[in-house]
């Protein structure tokens, strides 16, 4: 039977204890040491996919870890139960596993726990006999194996959120349930007294990922729990490092520690770039985060010198730089003076060994599969629990030789321009304000008579707002007219563009016309105070987009040019107050940095001139003229596109299918036809392009939606790649755009994507996704394709 010591030693030799100061932790011989280190998911609380289970909420899945004790508990009984578990944590973490991690070149393990460890539901804020058997056993082996620890309690009483970290979905008790909240703060001081003095356990992480529903922001909430937390914690341990966690809003709503009282206290937030938000997974997006997020952050830090963690991160897809973007984030990171810990070290799966683009530094070199967990039997599974403290390991060798190598290799990621702070001149008549406590914006009224407007703030949407607004009073009748000739894309949700709104309350009623960056044009309306915001794309047309507000009676007419520059209007209910005010919307949807949206002076009276302008043409092998019409038309080449190389299906040339946009042919999905999940697209290389000069693909874009009851496409996506001479390629950059969202009938949609080329040769891709399930109906269409230097154009 498998034994642990229950004590924990008061002092180490190999560890020196490591005290908050300024921005860093320090010896106390004055030693600034940075963490850098992994997380040890999975092993004192379950999440599924880790194990290779499916995680849905259908039946037969397991949603959670919930699930799985339930599962576990049903077939075996609560004590059996128990008893596996205690194998499984014996055997998932070992002293080995340690040894991997400093070979990494780490010095840090973050421990994701459950409450339940400590005490459960049954007997609130008393703890169990075993309450810090498995806390005290990793402390130990971190010890032993020279790393520090950070204790992180990934799931508190009632749940933080709903989401599958916490131990158990749609659970989020925690902001609404008093005694949750005193459990979370008694737990708390109970580790807090227990690890006080314990060199190893540098850093109290409270809670992990508090995003409540979502939606919500419960960051007061958070602000206030944090500083009960602080209290308690600090009533028994003077000095250990605690970190209040961002919430989906960021850290900003603290305010700076030492102007509440609070003492060595630091901020952790996690970042996972294209995949839980910053945009698109493309080395761009990653490059918007490294350089700008991130330059963003260190500001909004540094002006407050504490500790910074980001607690969990992960590149994951290789076709972005893999581990040698890995070894870019953790340098970068370190270089800040910051703690970082990626998500995570060892995940178990189906099929042995290490694949691309994964989550972990370790996997099973062994089938192991979970996938019986409802059938198999319990002597069955006891052994496989023991079988992983001794399984052989396979290692990410390519990522453990990225973050230990002297002289790393480096991702050619494009620069990009960021901007703090801005001019911020006045006009006479317009009255300007940055709602809702968004960062400081800037106005310039540019030679030709242009506004550049730059705008902060995280959003406009939900039930509360921060942005950059400059308005006047709207009459009952009002309109305003611009035209929105360029916009920076800090984020893919970053907003311009013309708003009526009651007031300049965060949470005020409000109508929005405006262009996100990847051209769509999307109207958004507050009905109520404090209510929440509903949002509809009304087109794709890409740069300039003119945009008119009008109120006419009890509506508002929405006015906008679509992708041939030509002016087109729809009604909506109007708002419900009578005063207001009228004028130009602008946000980052990122608080560190801001955005700028070039305008046309905006008018009361007429609507300004949209013209398109072309844009010289990099090269005409994408297709011809430059779409994709050749003389070879479909009856000679039924299912192919020339120029282009194709995978998937019923892609090809298609003759008089209306509408066509020139000549005689479109490139056609007959969606109809697909019967698989997969998706389907068409490519091709362009070369002769000049490194460093950034080329923009455009492509227009028509739905045909099908018959009533079938399902239309899913999405189109729009992809640029650097081929590499060992096959592998590297994203560039990458769009996509919901079906749903393309125009019908006889208008066409403007699709764009810009990149940085980082090659001679750039690989464009035209992708397209079926629905989820059938019957499937529709098709799309596209055509004039071309990919054009992105020389800056003025609209006349």
């Amino acid at each position: 039977m498998f034994s642990l010591c229950l004590t924990v030693a008061a002092t180490s030799a190999a560890l020196p204890e490591l005290r908050p100061v300024g921005k860093g932790l320090v010896t106390a011989d004055g030693k600034v040491v940075t963490l850098r280190g992994v997380n040890l998911g999975n092993w004192l609380l379950l999440e599924p996919w880790m194990f290779g289970l499916d995680q849905s909420d259908a039946p037969g899945g397991f949603p959670d870890q919930a699930t799985i004790l339930s599962v576990l508990t049903d077939r075996f009984g609560p004590e059996r139960t128990h008893e596996l578990m205690e194998v499984y944590r014996a055997n998932w973490i070992t002293p080995r596993d340690m040894a991997v991690i400093r070979s990494f070149g780490f010095n840090t393990v973050r421990l994701p726990f459950h409450y339940s460890l400590l005490e459960d539901d049954a007997q609130p804020m008393t703890l169990r006999e075993d309450a810090f058997k498995w806390l005290d056993h990793a402390v130990a082996m971190a010890d032993d194996a020279g790393l520090y620890m950070i204790l992180d309690l990934h799931g508190v009483p009632g749940g933080q959120s709903i989401d599958a970290p916490t131990g158990q979905v749609d659970q989020n008790r925690l902001w609404t349930d008093r005694l949750a909240q005193e459990r979370t703060i008694w737990l708390w001081s109970q580790l807090a007294e227990r690890y006080r003095d314990h060199p190893t356990v540098v850093a109290y992480d409270v809670v992990n990922e508090p995003f409540g529903d979502f939606k919500t922001d419960i960051s007061p909430i958070m602000a206030d729990l944090f500083g009960r937390l602080h209290d308690a914690i600090r009533a028994v341990d003077a000095h250990t490092l605690i970190y209040a966690p961002g919430t989906l809003q960021g850290i900003a709503f603290y305010g700076d520690p030492s102007d509440r009282g609070w003492s060595n206290v630091g901020f952790t937030e996690h970042a996972y770039p294209g995949l839980f938000g910053w945009g698109e997974t493309s080395l761009h997006g990653h490059a918007r985060f490294l350089k700008q997020s991130v330059a963003g952050k260190t500001r909004e830090i540094d002006a407050m010198g504490v500790p910074y963690l980001v607690g969990e991160f992960n590149v994951v897809f290789d076709h972005v730089g893999g581990p040698d973007l890995m070894r870019e984030y953790f340098d970068t990171y370190n270089g800040q003076g910051w703690g970082a810990t990626m998500w995570s070290y060892k995940i178990v799966k189906p099929t042995p060994g290490i694949e691309d683009s994964n989550w972990y530094m370790v996997s099973n070199d062994v089938s192991f599969d979970m996938n019986d967990l409802r059938t198999v039997d319990e002597a069955v599974l006891r052994e496989r629990f023991e079988s992983l403290g001794t399984m052989p390991l396979a290692v990410d060798e390519a990522l453990r030789e990225a973050l230990t190598e002297t002289e790393p290799g480096r991702v050619p990621l494009p620069e990009l321009d960021v901007v703090f702070e801005a001019p911020d001149q006045t006009v006479p008549g317009w009255v300007i304000r940055d709602i809702g406590g968004a960062t400081p914006g800037g106005l310039a009224v540019m030679d030709d008579g242009r506004w550049s407007v730059w705008g902060g703030g995280t959003d406009i949407f939900a039930a509360r707002d921060d942005f950059r607004f400059i308005h006047a009073p709207a009459s009952a009748d009002a309109a305003l007219w611009t035209r929105l000739d360029e916009m920076d894309a800090t984020d893919r949700y970053a907003k311009a563009g013309l708003m009526l709104r009651e007031d300049a309350s965060p949470d005020a009623p409000h109508a929005l016309l405006h262009a996100l960056p990847d051209g769509r044009v999307v109207f958004a309306q507050r009905r109520e105070r404090g209510g929440l915001t509903e949002e509809q794309t009304l087109a794709i047309s890409g740069f300039p987009v003119g945009l008119g507000l009008e109120r006419d009676g009890d509506e508002i007419v929405l006015h906008y040019t679509d992708a041939e520059g030509q002016w087109r209007s729809t009604h909506r209910p109007g708002p419900a107050f009578e005063e207001g005010s009228v004028g130009l919307a602008v946000l980052a949807h990122d608080q560190s940095v801001l955005c700028r949206a070039v305008f046309a002076a905006p008018s009361f009276d007429d609507r300004p001139l949209v013209q398109r302008l072309s844009t010289d043409i990099a090269t005409d092998n994408l297709a011809q003229n430059p779409s994709f019409e050749t003389v070879e038309h479909a009856q000679t080449a039924p299912d192919r596109a020339k120029h282009w190389n194709r995978w998937g299906h019923w892609i090809n040339r298609q003759e008089g299918w209306t509408p066509i946009r020139s000549d005689e042919t479109i490139l056609a999905y007959h969606h109809w036809r697909i019967e698989s999940a997969d998706n389907s697209g068409v490519w091709q290389d362009v070369t002769g392009l000049t490194p460093g000069q950034t080329y923009e693909l455009e492509v227009f874009g028509n739905l045909d939606p099908g018959q009533a009851g079938g399902r239309a496409p899913a999405s189109v996506e729009l992809r640029l790649e650097t081929p590499r001479p060992d096959g592998t390629v590297l994203t560039l950059a990458t769009r996509g755009y919901p079906a749903e969202d393309l125009a019908t009938g006889e208008a066409w949609s403007r699709l764009t994507l810009s990149a940085e080329a980082t090659d001679p040769t750039m690989r464009v891709l035209l992708i397209v996704y079926p629905s989820d399930d059938g019957p499937r109906d529709g098709a799309l269409k596209f055509d004039d394709v071309s990919l054009r230097t992105a020389a800056p154009q003025e609209p006349q």
